[in-house]
Protein backbone atom coordinates (compact mmCIF):
# COMPACT_ATOMS: atom_id res chain seq x y z
CA UNK A 1 0.00 0.00 0.00
CA UNK A 2 3.13 2.54 0.66
CA UNK A 3 4.63 1.82 -2.40
CA UNK A 4 1.65 2.73 -4.47
CA UNK A 5 1.00 5.82 -2.29
CA UNK A 6 4.69 6.71 -3.06
CA UNK A 7 4.01 6.13 -6.65
CA UNK A 8 0.75 8.59 -6.45
CA UNK A 9 2.93 11.12 -4.79
CA UNK A 10 5.67 10.93 -7.32
CA UNK A 11 3.38 11.31 -10.38
CA UNK A 12 1.38 13.99 -8.78
CA UNK A 13 4.89 15.99 -8.07
CA UNK A 14 5.83 15.63 -11.74
CA UNK A 15 2.48 16.98 -12.92
CA UNK A 16 2.62 19.72 -10.74
CA UNK A 17 6.42 20.62 -11.64
CA UNK A 18 5.04 20.48 -15.34
CA UNK A 19 7.28 17.19 -16.53
CA UNK A 20 4.06 15.93 -18.24
CA UNK A 21 3.23 19.41 -19.46
CA UNK A 22 1.60 19.44 -23.01
CA UNK A 23 3.13 21.24 -26.06
CA UNK A 24 1.80 24.16 -27.95
CA UNK A 25 3.21 24.58 -31.40
CA UNK A 26 2.33 27.73 -33.50
CA UNK A 27 3.32 30.95 -35.86
CA UNK A 28 5.27 34.12 -35.46
CA UNK A 29 6.57 37.13 -37.19
CA UNK A 30 8.23 38.42 -33.17
CA UNK A 31 11.71 38.03 -35.73
CA UNK A 32 10.18 39.74 -38.79
CA UNK A 33 9.44 37.25 -40.95
CA UNK A 34 6.70 34.23 -40.06
CA UNK A 35 8.10 31.33 -38.24
CA UNK A 36 7.43 28.09 -36.36
CA UNK A 37 7.89 28.23 -32.84
CA UNK A 38 7.05 25.30 -29.95
CA UNK A 39 6.71 25.91 -26.09
CA UNK A 40 5.03 24.37 -23.22
CA UNK A 41 1.71 24.99 -22.27
CA UNK A 42 2.29 27.46 -19.54
CA UNK A 43 4.28 30.02 -21.81
CA UNK A 44 7.65 28.63 -20.70
CA UNK A 45 10.05 27.50 -23.00
CA UNK A 46 9.47 29.19 -26.67
CA UNK A 47 11.81 27.58 -28.78
CA UNK A 48 11.82 28.73 -32.47
CA UNK A 49 12.48 25.63 -35.01
CA UNK A 50 12.51 27.01 -38.25
CA UNK A 51 15.08 29.74 -39.40
CA UNK A 52 14.71 31.38 -42.87
CA UNK A 53 15.55 34.67 -44.47
CA UNK A 54 12.64 35.38 -47.14
CA UNK A 55 10.66 32.51 -46.66
CA UNK A 56 7.30 32.18 -44.50
CA UNK A 57 6.71 29.36 -42.83
CA UNK A 58 3.16 29.09 -40.82
CA UNK A 59 0.04 27.09 -40.31
CA UNK A 60 1.79 24.69 -37.54
CA UNK A 61 0.22 20.96 -36.98
CA UNK A 62 1.34 18.84 -33.69
CA UNK A 63 0.58 15.11 -34.26
CA UNK A 64 -1.28 13.46 -31.80
CA UNK A 65 1.59 11.55 -30.52
CA UNK A 66 3.56 14.94 -29.84
CA UNK A 67 6.56 13.96 -32.46
CA UNK A 68 5.95 15.78 -35.15
CA UNK A 69 4.71 18.78 -37.37
CA UNK A 70 3.10 20.24 -40.75
CA UNK A 71 3.17 23.10 -41.57
CA UNK A 72 3.25 25.34 -44.68
CA UNK A 73 6.12 26.77 -46.60
CA UNK A 74 6.59 29.25 -49.62
CA UNK A 75 10.29 28.05 -49.90
CA UNK A 76 9.63 27.63 -53.39
CA UNK A 77 7.78 30.34 -54.44
CA UNK A 78 4.53 28.67 -53.74
CA UNK A 79 2.78 27.47 -50.71
CA UNK A 80 3.74 23.75 -49.94
CA UNK A 81 3.19 21.28 -47.04
CA UNK A 82 6.41 20.41 -45.12
CA UNK A 83 7.11 18.00 -42.42
CA UNK A 84 9.78 17.89 -39.50
CA UNK A 85 10.05 16.34 -35.92
CA UNK A 86 9.52 18.27 -33.04
CA UNK A 87 12.38 19.37 -32.47
CA UNK A 88 12.99 21.17 -35.65
CA UNK A 89 14.92 18.42 -37.86
CA UNK A 90 14.17 16.60 -40.74
CA UNK A 91 12.25 19.05 -42.44
CA UNK A 92 11.29 18.03 -45.75
CA UNK A 93 8.23 18.79 -48.24
CA UNK A 94 5.53 15.84 -48.17
CA UNK A 95 4.88 16.29 -52.07
CA UNK A 96 5.42 18.70 -54.61
CA UNK A 97 3.27 20.71 -57.13
CA UNK A 98 2.97 24.16 -58.76
CA UNK A 99 -0.43 24.90 -56.71
CA UNK A 100 -1.23 26.43 -53.27
CA UNK A 101 -1.65 24.01 -50.09
CA UNK A 102 -2.22 25.52 -46.51
CA UNK A 103 -4.24 24.56 -43.58
CA UNK A 104 -2.71 21.03 -42.97
CA UNK A 105 -3.49 18.74 -40.38
CA UNK A 106 -2.58 15.28 -39.03
CA UNK A 107 -5.37 12.03 -38.82
CA UNK A 108 -5.19 11.02 -35.50
CA UNK A 109 -2.74 8.19 -36.10
CA UNK A 110 -0.37 10.38 -37.82
CA UNK A 111 -0.16 8.03 -41.28
CA UNK A 112 -2.38 11.33 -43.23
CA UNK A 113 -2.78 14.81 -43.50
CA UNK A 114 -6.06 17.01 -44.27
CA UNK A 115 -5.26 20.51 -46.00
CA UNK A 116 -6.72 22.70 -48.72
CA UNK A 117 -5.14 23.44 -52.30
CA UNK A 118 -5.97 24.89 -55.26
CA UNK A 119 -5.12 22.17 -57.50
CA UNK A 120 -8.85 22.26 -59.28
CA UNK A 121 -8.34 25.99 -59.08
CA UNK A 122 -11.09 26.20 -55.89
CA UNK A 123 -10.30 25.92 -52.47
CA UNK A 124 -10.90 22.55 -51.98
CA UNK A 125 -10.07 19.94 -49.11
CA UNK A 126 -7.93 17.26 -49.58
CA UNK A 127 -5.76 13.96 -48.13
CA UNK A 128 -2.68 12.42 -48.26
CA UNK A 129 -0.34 9.88 -47.12
CA UNK A 130 2.44 11.28 -44.99
CA UNK A 131 4.76 10.17 -47.18
CA UNK A 132 3.19 11.87 -50.23
CA UNK A 133 0.97 9.36 -51.84
CA UNK A 134 -2.64 8.26 -52.31
CA UNK A 135 -3.75 12.11 -53.24
CA UNK A 136 -7.25 11.89 -52.25
CA UNK A 137 -10.12 15.13 -53.23
CA UNK A 138 -12.43 15.13 -50.54
CA UNK A 139 -14.55 18.15 -51.32
CA UNK A 140 -15.80 19.23 -55.01
CA UNK A 141 -18.23 22.18 -53.84
CA UNK A 142 -18.61 26.05 -55.43
CA UNK A 143 -16.90 28.67 -53.16
CA UNK A 144 -14.10 28.29 -50.70
CA UNK A 145 -13.42 25.04 -47.99
CA UNK A 146 -10.87 25.46 -45.63
CA UNK A 147 -9.43 24.60 -42.49
CA UNK A 148 -10.33 21.05 -41.85
CA UNK A 149 -9.38 18.96 -39.46
CA UNK A 150 -10.06 14.87 -38.45
CA UNK A 151 -12.68 13.66 -35.68
CA UNK A 152 -10.78 12.27 -32.74
CA UNK A 153 -11.89 8.33 -34.54
CA UNK A 154 -10.58 9.21 -38.06
CA UNK A 155 -14.14 8.48 -39.66
CA UNK A 156 -15.01 12.67 -40.45
CA UNK A 157 -13.86 15.48 -41.19
CA UNK A 158 -14.44 19.02 -39.75
CA UNK A 159 -13.92 22.04 -42.00
CA UNK A 160 -15.49 25.71 -42.77
CA UNK A 161 -17.19 26.38 -46.11
CA UNK A 162 -19.01 29.14 -48.46
CA UNK A 163 -21.39 26.48 -49.94
CA UNK A 164 -24.78 27.79 -49.38
CA UNK A 165 -23.23 31.49 -48.83
CA UNK A 166 -21.78 32.06 -45.48
CA UNK A 167 -19.21 29.96 -44.14
CA UNK A 168 -20.53 27.90 -41.71
CA UNK A 169 -19.24 24.93 -40.40
CA UNK A 170 -19.53 21.36 -41.28
CA UNK A 171 -19.35 17.50 -41.04
CA UNK A 172 -18.43 15.00 -43.53
CA UNK A 173 -18.31 11.44 -43.84
CA UNK A 174 -14.96 9.90 -44.90
CA UNK A 175 -16.80 6.65 -46.11
CA UNK A 176 -20.40 8.09 -47.25
CA UNK A 177 -19.09 11.79 -48.30
CA UNK A 178 -22.01 13.00 -46.87
CA UNK A 179 -21.61 16.53 -45.40
CA UNK A 180 -23.56 18.06 -42.95
CA UNK A 181 -23.94 21.79 -41.74
CA UNK A 182 -23.65 22.14 -38.16
CA UNK A 183 -24.19 26.09 -37.88
CA UNK A 184 -26.46 28.30 -39.70
CA UNK A 185 -27.14 32.06 -39.84
CA UNK A 186 -26.11 35.13 -41.32
CA UNK A 187 -22.74 35.14 -38.96
CA UNK A 188 -19.84 33.28 -40.31
CA UNK A 189 -18.45 30.56 -38.59
CA UNK A 190 -14.94 29.35 -39.27
CA UNK A 191 -11.87 27.55 -37.86
CA UNK A 192 -13.55 24.78 -36.50
CA UNK A 193 -11.40 22.54 -33.89
CA UNK A 194 -12.73 19.05 -32.35
CA UNK A 195 -12.09 18.52 -28.36
CA UNK A 196 -9.96 14.99 -28.30
CA UNK A 197 -12.58 13.50 -26.84
CA UNK A 198 -14.52 13.80 -29.50
CA UNK A 199 -17.95 15.71 -27.81
CA UNK A 200 -17.64 19.02 -28.83
CA UNK A 201 -15.98 21.56 -31.17
CA UNK A 202 -14.68 25.51 -30.80
CA UNK A 203 -15.00 27.59 -33.54
CA UNK A 204 -14.44 31.63 -34.69
CA UNK A 205 -17.02 33.38 -35.14
CA UNK A 206 -18.45 36.45 -36.77
CA UNK A 207 -21.03 38.40 -34.93
CA UNK A 208 -22.05 41.92 -35.03
CA UNK A 209 -19.27 43.75 -34.59
CA UNK A 210 -17.75 41.52 -32.37
CA UNK A 211 -15.59 38.18 -33.29
CA UNK A 212 -16.10 35.88 -30.40
CA UNK A 213 -15.16 31.94 -29.89
CA UNK A 214 -18.03 29.48 -29.61
CA UNK A 215 -17.83 25.42 -28.24
CA UNK A 216 -20.54 23.33 -29.56
CA UNK A 217 -22.01 20.02 -27.83
CA UNK A 218 -22.63 17.63 -30.65
CA UNK A 219 -24.83 15.89 -29.21
CA UNK A 220 -27.12 18.51 -28.60
CA UNK A 221 -25.72 21.17 -31.34
CA UNK A 222 -26.37 23.53 -29.03
CA UNK A 223 -23.56 26.37 -28.42
CA UNK A 224 -22.70 28.76 -25.82
CA UNK A 225 -19.73 31.99 -26.44
CA UNK A 226 -16.94 31.57 -24.11
CA UNK A 227 -14.91 34.72 -25.03
CA UNK A 228 -15.87 37.88 -26.77
CA UNK A 229 -12.75 39.92 -28.51
CA UNK A 230 -11.94 43.65 -27.85
CA UNK A 231 -10.75 43.50 -31.71
CA UNK A 232 -9.71 40.02 -33.46
CA UNK A 233 -9.42 36.62 -32.37
CA UNK A 234 -8.32 33.61 -34.00
CA UNK A 235 -7.74 30.21 -34.50
CA UNK A 236 -8.76 28.00 -31.10
CA UNK A 237 -7.46 24.35 -30.21
CA UNK A 238 -8.55 22.64 -27.33
CA UNK A 239 -6.09 21.62 -24.88
CA UNK A 240 -5.24 17.75 -24.70
CA UNK A 241 -7.63 16.40 -21.91
CA UNK A 242 -10.66 18.52 -23.70
CA UNK A 243 -11.06 21.31 -21.09
CA UNK A 244 -9.16 24.03 -21.89
CA UNK A 245 -8.73 26.18 -25.10
CA UNK A 246 -5.55 27.84 -26.74
CA UNK A 247 -6.47 30.94 -29.28
CA UNK A 248 -4.81 34.02 -30.85
CA UNK A 249 -6.39 37.39 -29.76
CA UNK A 250 -5.31 41.24 -29.73
CA UNK A 251 -6.78 41.61 -26.49
CA UNK A 252 -4.62 45.18 -26.04
CA UNK A 253 -6.06 46.59 -28.98
CA UNK A 254 -2.52 47.35 -30.59
CA UNK A 255 -3.08 44.72 -33.60
CA UNK A 256 -0.53 42.16 -32.09
CA UNK A 257 -1.78 38.44 -31.84
CA UNK A 258 -0.77 36.70 -28.71
CA UNK A 259 -1.79 33.59 -27.57
CA UNK A 260 -4.28 32.57 -24.36
CA UNK A 261 -5.66 29.59 -22.99
CA UNK A 262 -8.75 29.73 -21.08
CA UNK A 263 -10.78 27.29 -19.17
CA UNK A 264 -14.21 25.75 -20.93
CA UNK A 265 -16.50 28.54 -18.81
CA UNK A 266 -14.48 31.68 -19.76
CA UNK A 267 -12.50 31.73 -16.38
CA UNK A 268 -8.48 31.60 -16.05
CA UNK A 269 -7.29 33.54 -18.87
CA UNK A 270 -3.56 32.87 -19.27
CA UNK A 271 -1.88 35.07 -21.63
CA UNK A 272 1.19 33.02 -23.38
CA UNK A 273 3.04 34.81 -25.33
CA UNK A 274 4.28 38.48 -25.18
CA UNK A 275 5.81 39.95 -28.41
CA UNK A 276 6.03 43.43 -30.32
CA UNK A 277 4.50 41.08 -32.96
CA UNK A 278 1.86 38.39 -33.43
CA UNK A 279 1.86 35.10 -32.33
CA UNK A 280 -0.93 32.58 -33.92
CA UNK A 281 -2.40 29.27 -35.28
CA UNK A 282 -1.60 27.18 -32.09
CA UNK A 283 -1.79 23.32 -32.18
CA UNK A 284 -1.61 22.09 -28.59
CA UNK A 285 -1.32 17.98 -27.61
Amino acid sequence: MLHFRLIFVLLATMLASGLYAGKIVFESDRDWNSEIYIMNDDGTNQTRLTETVKVREWNPCLSDDGTRIVYCSDADSDADLYLMNADGSDKHKVFDNDYNETSPSFSPDGTKIVFVSTMHQDYEIYTINVDGTDLTRITASKGLDTCPSFSPDGKKILFSSERGGRIQIWLQDQETGSATRLTSGTEGNLSPCFSPDGTMISYHSLRYIYEELFVMDLATKTERKVYRAHVSVYGPCFSPDSQALCFAADAADDYDLELYTMKLDGTGITKLTATERSSMSPSWK
